[in-house]
């Protein structure tokens, strides 16, 4: 299984951009995981 967040929108804010990637490091223990950022 492969998962794929799509975020609408560039998120600019350090802190959120911090927050995604720890949640990216978490789950990608578990399953491939793809960020896509759409403008």
């Amino acid at each position: 299984m492969r998962l794929r967040l799509v975020l609408l929108g560039k998120t600019r804010n350090p802190q959120l951009r911090a927050l995604i990637e720890d949640y990216r490091e978490r789950l990608a223990r578990f399953t491939p995981v793809e960020i896509v950022e759409w403008k």
